[in-house]
């Protein structure tokens, strides 16, 4: 194929590409070993006490032989399973003694292009803790034990991993890849390899793998977080200098064809639920750009892409739409970091695909022959502007995971470090000068109405839709519209403005300036009370929430089921006041502001997250969504279709009839309980669900307010007085009715499905009253994570049965009018098909072992340590405070103050004694999906 260059107008090619990314932000030091080596050490003291450390690797499944093909992924499995320094298991018990939990802060990836492992949230005290981590990042480097029994064991894990994820779209991905990138190894190395290659490999192929793979000079190591920085440079030197340079550099083979003629592929798979119809215009990523460059680069995208995004959204609420849940991007194409695209993408009812992409195609033709309107770039400007001050904000706080993978990112694409005040200035910099004619040229450049590099890709459950037949119709239906006579599009040239009958103002009548977990309590005028955190711990963000008591209960009847249970999406679907749906969305557009109201079985909630600089109109947008709702037609029509596509073919899907098989069984088949069905569609009524939206927001008199964030208090008084005060109170108070929303009594249930992929599903759900206080939550919490390392230790780690387990212990309100709250414990297990009866009598065993005493200390120590951590980390965070405040609020119970000293006072024997009181009175639902025999 002849390989094709695009060359844009607003592009100057930098003379040097492929450089490695030395840092420009003097935050970082950085540096590299003698042996190609290369770190990045970032102090940030907050969160204070805190440290994260990566491994980058730019390799890959993209350099494994054909005999080889999941080697690089089964090789990140066995980063964990022994090395030099930490033998089997101990590297998972040593960090979890810290706190570092396996899968949530202790994990790993790979892709075809690169390989990333990460140690987070390590606590810092300890010196000795940050020398353990180097030492685990050092082992991963180079002295990884691969034992022959270790990946012996391991296979059943990866095959386990497979099932998990061999989902239809990933079997038609792995169908459609060596055709869309032909003579590309792209095509042939999804990171998940061959199990045919996994299930039989001999180990020493993985040695020689790691050995010619894994060399200094593909990796960085990244420590970010409240540490000396000059101590921890002389440690890495110190630790990794010794490491052997490579003697043969690795080479990967990532070239990916272009100047390809048009291609359509349709593949079909019998679990696929949803016909998904994708238009690529395939163009190379350039490298060697300057940092002015690049970032213009990146503006001239942006901007483009808002502008088409705003056409399709309009093209979507369009009556005779062609396809539902329509997106838009420029971006990378699909698994291959050397070649981006622009992509439209949508679901579509069957037999559709064909219009969809004619329609697709339209709208990128019209604005290629065309160009924007001024006012569509001016709007798209004003909208990235904002983006470019809210980044800023977000960027003052960033956590140090953040931080660590934003340098991971500049290693492995070779980007140059700046500081975020220094992106922001140089995007802003840039932004002014941009013209949209600047912007048309770019889109010129890679849309090619010859079909050059276009790619149309249909994933289907209707056979007739793909093979030769199928793929000929959509090259049919992109060709005919360069036969088509275009006209301008004419877009709706009026700004949005938030307009708002001001309401007559309240007072603020009381202030208790020392008021629980450090509140200002504030009394207004009409009766309502509001609790204000200030908080500095996450500069610029504010969260608000007001909350009633009543719900869909008060309103419930079985005939209106369908429109309760659809309630929450149709008011999401709806504008509020002078403002359609649109309206709205374009209006928040790169704002820091989120206004939502929903509906639940036993409240209302209204709330937002804001900013400082948007707190005002996040006040003004929730107003008007409890006050003055309105009704949107074709949003509201887009809404249905799309649910009706997604639900049509949903029982196709083994997983999600498991899935709506356990929300039906465990809500005792109530009609709130379980998923949405295409049948329910059939009862809603839009009316209903506003007249019932309505009715909840209509009397505020037992609503209670939070304000948690880094808010002027002053300000926040004066909104509460405009925007609170004023909501209506007339007296009504209520409390949850009994609609017959319980948990199932105990039962069994099994049944089988065809597959694809064969996997049996085993769940079981127990449940108990239960009183809910401090001692209860954190013994049920604690019992969900005890639990899951057994089982994950028994069924995963010695047996090879199952990749994962998804487990978890608490204590649940009460979900139905006065019924007390109850523990609960939910297990859910996806296991190789011949072993769920065992897996099923393990879970029981297993539970029944640690009511019987049999909880050791160094286990529930583990638990305990993660947990003081975590609530030290949550206590920064506003959405934490909310919580407690209403908990505090509603009940009387401080869930806070006492936290740590109730951890520290669980033993072994509290807790078993807990677990063998719910399990003496828990009824026990029982799930189990198995494959079909044939």
């Amino acid at each position: 194929m002849k390989n094709r260059i695009t060359s844009l107008i607003w592009i100057v090619l930098a003379v040097i590409a492929g450089l490695p990314a030395y840092a420009a932000d003097t935050n970082v030091v950085s540096g590299k070993l003698p042996n190609g080596l290369t770190y990045y050490i970032y102090r940030n003291e907050s969160p204070a006490g805190r440290a994260d450390f990566f491994l980058s690797r730019g390799v890959g499944s993209i350099v494994e032989r054909e005999d080889e093909r999941g080697l690089a992924h089964f090789l990140e499995h066995l980063a964990f399973n022994g090395t030099k320094h930490f033998p089997g298991n101990s590297l998972i018990g040593w960090l979890e003694s810290i706190g570092v939990k396996f899968g949530e802060n202790l994990n790993a990836f790979t892709s075809v292009d690169q390989t990333v492992y990460n140690i987070c949230k390590v606590p810092t005290a300890r010196e000795s803790a940050l020398d353990s981590c180097l030492l685990i990042l050092r082992d991963w480097s180079s002295d990884i034990t691969l034992a022959d029994k270790d990946i012996d064991a391991e296979r059943g894990v990866i095959k386990g991993e497979w099932r998990h994820r061999n989902s239809a779209s990933n079997r038609l991905l792995q169908r459609a890849a060596p055709r869309i990138y032909g003579s590309s190894l792209y095509g042939q190395r999804l990171p998940m390899g061959l199990m045919s290659v996994v299930e039989t490999f001999p180990p020493q192929r993985l040695r020689d793998f790691y050995n010619r793979n894994y060399t200094p000079d593909t990796e960085a190591i990244i420590v970010v977080g409240d540490i000396d920085v000059k101590k921890m440079e002389k440690k890495i030197r110190k630790m990794f200098g010794n490491i052997k340079k490579a003697k043969t550099p690795v080479v990967a083979d990532r070239h990916v064809e272009t100047g390809m003629p048009f291609m359509a592929v349709a593949e079909a798979d019998p679990e696929q639920t949803t016909e998904m119809v994708q238009l690529f215009f395939k163009h190379p990523a350039v490298d060697g750009l300057s940092q002015e460059q690049e970032a213009r680069a990146e503006l001239v995208s942006s901007l483009l892409t808002a502008m088409l995004v705003e056409r399709f959204d309009r093209l979507e609420l369009q009556p005779d739409a062609p396809a539902t849940n329509i997106g838009v991007g420029d971006t990378r194409f699909l698994i291959s970091e050397p070649m981006r695209t622009l992509l439209v993408r949508g679901a579509v009812r069957k037999g559709n695909a064909p219009k969809a992409v004619a329609a697709f195609y339209t709208e990128i033709k019209r604005a290629r022959d065309f160009g924007f309107s001024a006012a569509e770039f001016d709007d798209a400007r004003k909208q990235l502007a904002e983006d470019i001050a809210t980044t800023l904000d977000k960027n003052r706080d960033r956590s140090n995971t953040v931080i660590a993978r934003s340098l991971s990112k500049a290693f492995l694409n070779g980007e140059t470090l700046k500081t975020p005040q220094e992106e922001h200035d140089l995007r802003v910099s840039q932004l002014d000068s941009i013209t949209v004619d600047e912007v048309v040229a770019y889109l010129r450049s890679i849309v090619n109405t010859d079909g050059t590099d276009v790619l149309v890709l249909l994933y289907t459950n209707y056979a007739d839709a793909a093979g030769e037949k199928g793929e000929q119709a959509l090259k049919d239906a992109f060709f005919s519209v360069n036969a088509l006579t275009l006209e301008p599009y004419n877009p709706e040239e009026a700004p949005v403005e938030l307009k708002l009958k001001e309401p007559a103002p309240g007072k603020v009548v009381s202030v208790e300036e020392n008021g629980p977990f450090g509140t200002f309590v504030v009394t207004l005028s009409n009766g309502l009370k509001a609790y204000l955190r200030p908080n500095k711990e996450k500069p610029g963000q504010i969260y608000f929430r007001g909350v009633g008591m009543g719900g869909l209960s008060q309103d419930y009847s079985e005939a209106d089921a369908g429109s309760l249970k659809l309630l929450n999406e149709a008011v999401a679907a709806s504008g509020v006041g002078e403002m359609t749906n649109s309206d709205l969305r374009r209006f928040t557009q790169g704002k820091e502001l989120k206004v939502s109201a929903m509906v639940s079985n036993t409240e209302e909630t209204i709330e937002f997250s804001a900013s400082p600089a948007t707190l005002e109109d996040a006040f003004r947008l929730a107003y008007l969504k409890v006050t003055d709702i309105r009704r949107d037609d074709k949003a509201y029509a887009a809404l249905m279709a799309s649910k009706e596509n997604s639900l049509a073919n949903r029982r196709l899907n083994p997983v999600q009839t498991m899935g709506d098989s356990i929300t039906c069984n465990v809500y005792s088949h109530h009609p709130l309980g379980g998923q949405p069905t295409a049948e329910m569609l059939a009862s809603v009524d839009y009316d209903t669900m506003l007249r019932i939206y309505r009715d909840r927001f209509a009397d505020f008199a037992d609503f209670r307010f939070y304000v948690a964030g880094d808010f002027d208090t002053d300000s926040v008084k004066m909104m509460l007085e405009r925007y609170v005060a004023s909501l209506p109170v007339g007296g009504r108070i209520e409390k949850p009715r009994d609609i017959g929303y319980r948990f199932s009594p105990s039962k069994d249930v099994k049944f089988s499905r065809t597959m694809e992929t064969p996997v049996a599903v085993v769940y079981q759900f127990r449940h108990t009253p239960a009183e809910y206080n401090l001692q209860n939550v954190i013994c049920a919490s604690a019992v969900g994570q005890l639990l899951k390392a057994r089982l994950l230790a028994d069924l995963r780690e010695k047996r090879g049965w199952t990749y994962g387990i998804t487990t978890h212990g608490a204590i649940t309100a009460g979900m139905n009018g006065d019924d007390p709250s109850e523990f609960m414990l939910p297990v859910y297990v996806k296991v190789d098909p011949d072993h769920y009866a065992e897996t099923a009598q393990i879970i029981d065993a297993t539970l029944a072992d640690m009511a019987a005493g049999n909880i050791t200390p160094q286990e529930l120590d583990k638990v305990k340590e993660y947990m003081l951590k975590s609530v030290a980390d949550s206590r920064k965070d506003n959405a934490y405070w909310l919580v407690v405040l209403r908990q505090y609020d509603k009940t009387g119970l401080d869930m806070d103050s006492s936290y740590e000293s109730c951890v520290a006072s669980l033993s072994p024997q509290t807790v078993s004694a807990f677990l063998g009181r719910v399990l003496a009175g828990a009824q026990t639902l029982r799930l189990t999906m198995t494959p079909n025999q044939e």
